[in-house]
């Protein structure tokens, strides 16, 4: 193949080839030419995988940005002939001159290197912008951001079920958030893919930018957002680390408040279609490393970017890009708002209340940028807005949305489901809308059943907010404003084998607990119907 490559090189270019070196790629065979003359990149393109007309298209590009900085982007060379594409066994090759530099991958990320890549991005986007090709703006390509979708349908190829489900939340948010303002966003030609590997730098500063190969006509903050990413990957503080990156862009081209909004679902998103082209691309090529190069670095940063409130992102940028803040301290005017159409009785639940705007999982964001863990708010068993409870509840509440009076396929089909859970004895189901209903209605079913009218409740429990939740609720009827236990309530203690009365072996501790309650009904002459208790 050497062979042949050398004999290329003389015959079509007179390019008298010294050493043949293979580089990383992703659709096309790179080879670093070494020869009497220079460095070149030899690209070659297997047939169909890039059309003619596009690979025109982005030589013209190249060769707008490089007749003005040519130590910054490679020149599209010709051949001998004045052919800048050369038909080579059954593909395509093309030449391009070498630019010099070193990958910002391999240098440290201060903040003047980094400062320095935004107003890079910028003044070749001022020129980009000024370029027309029907080719690339035809193209749909998975690493358009705006075609996000073509990368969702790769979700199955992630093996870890909860990895898949934070890029499914992530992709959720990306179709809410960000593509009902796609219309309203400024649109361009872009590089599309500044990631470290096609990044050059000399003295500190961004110097050069390599393989157009993603060359789109796309909104314009995508080409910030994906240089974001990756300059956030690997990074303690996200937030802080793309601060100087945005700050130069900006000085340069200014920044709409719309784009600043959806920023942080973008690079959201730009993550998850890396996540998930890895993951095809590990199953399909598991020996191509450059395929899957910054895999980890993407789901450590998505690890990192739920715990982060959109909000704070938001808020930050937009003090970097001269806009006042996000944030407002409203507190006093949604509590005076709250007071005059709620009773006191509906209480908050702290003594400076928190103002919730969004959750993801088990994380929930206040209006302050704040983030919280989540451990008390009757969270799901799969957490906040998971994607495939999301996705469910849209599509039945676009179908029907009726009571259980009428039959209906879905009704027999979550029934048949449900009961395939539980023992071959529990064979009845009872739909209800709330934990407050399934505790009377549990409550009545037991007393009906037995004739029996006692009822024994675990000290602390709280199971509603009906009248009969109440009555057995010991958090309700023996706290603040409660009426006391009735004559039909037995009360268990709470078995606590740390502090308790009897600490030490969790089954003699078990028993002991028993016994005390066996006791208590006894004592209290009550024909017990049910316990009930909060696990």
């Amino acid at each position: 193949m050497q062979t042949r490559i050398i004999d290329l090189l003389e015959e079509h270019y007179g390019v008298q080839t010294l050493a043949v070196i293979p580089v990383d790629g992703y659709e096309s065979e790179n080879l670093r030419i070494e020869s009497d003359s220079g460095r070149f990149v030899l690209k070659i393109y297997r047939t169909g995988s890039r059309k003619r007309e596009v690979l025109m298209a982005e030589n013209d590009v190249m060769r707008k940005l490089s007749s003005r900085r040519p130590e910054s982007f490679s020149m599209p060379v010709s051949s001998i002939g004045g052919e800048e594409l050369v038909q080579f066994e059954g593909g395509i090759v093309r030449l391009l001159s070498f630019v010099e530099g070193e990958f910002l991958a391999d240098v440290e990320h201060t903040d003047t290197l980094l400062h320095s890549f935004g107003r890079f991005l910028a003044g070749m986007n001022v020129e980009m912008r000024e370029c027309e090709s029907s080719a690339i703006e035809a193209r749909r390509i998975d690493w358009d951001l705006q075609y996000a979708g073509n990368s969702e349908r790769l979700l199955p190829f992630i093996a870890d079920a909860g990895d898949r489900g934070l890029a499914e939340y992530f992709f959720m948010q990306n179709r809410e958030v960000v593509e009902p303002h796609l219309s309203e966003l400024r649109f361009s030609m872009i590089h599309g893919d500044a990631n470290p590997y096609n990044v050059l730098t000399k003295n500190g500063e961004v110097s050069g930018i390599i393989d157009f190969g993603d060359i789109c006509h796309s909104p314009l903050i995508n080409e910030l957002a994906v240089a974001a990413t990756y300059s956030m990957m690997d990074k303690a503080d996200p937030v802080a680390a793309v601060r100087p990156l945005v700050e130069g862009y900006s000085r340069v081209i200014p920044l709409t408040e719309l784009e600043l909004k959806l920023f942080y679902h973008l690079v959201a998103t730009r993550l998850c279609i890396s996540v998930c082209k890895s993951a095809q691309a590990s199953l399909a090529n598991p020996q191509n490393a450059y395929l899957t190069i910054s895999e980890q670095a993407a789901w450590r940063l998505l690890h990192q970017w739920i715990r982060i409130n959109p909000a704070l992102f938001e808020d930050r940028l937009r003090k970097v890009c001269g806009y006042d803040s996000y944030i407002r301290d409203t507190l006093a005017d949604d509590l005076t708002r709250r007071r005059q159409h709620t009773s006191s009785a509906l209480s908050l639940q702290f003594a400076t209340p928190i103002k919730m705007q969004r959750a993801a999982f088990q994380y929930m964001y206040d209006s302050r940028g704040n983030t919280f863990l989540d451990c008390y708010n009757n969270i799901p068993q799969v957490g906040h807005c998971h994607p495939r409870v999301v996705r469910a509840g849209q599509r039945a509440m676009a179908q029907l949305n009726t009571n259980t009076r009428y039959l209906s396929d879905i009704y027999n089909e979550y029934t048949d489901r449900l009961l395939k859970k539980f023992p071959p004895s529990l064979d009845r189901v009872f739909f209800v809308n709330s934990g407050s209903a399934a505790t009377d209605l549990a409550i009545r079913l037991a007393m009906s059943h037995s004739h029996n009218r006692g009822v024994a409740v675990m000290q602390y429990g709280y199971h509603g907010n009906t009248k009969l939740g109440i009555d057995i609720s010991h958090y309700k009827y023996n706290g603040r404003g409660g009426s006391g236990k009735s004559a039909s309530i037995v009360e268990a203690e709470l078995p606590d084998t740390y502090r308790g009365d009897f600490p030490g072996n969790e089954d003699v501790t078990a028993a002991r607990y028993a016994e005390r309650l066996e006791s208590a009904v006894r004592a209290s002459g009550l024909n017990v119907a049910a316990f009930i208790a909060e696990p």
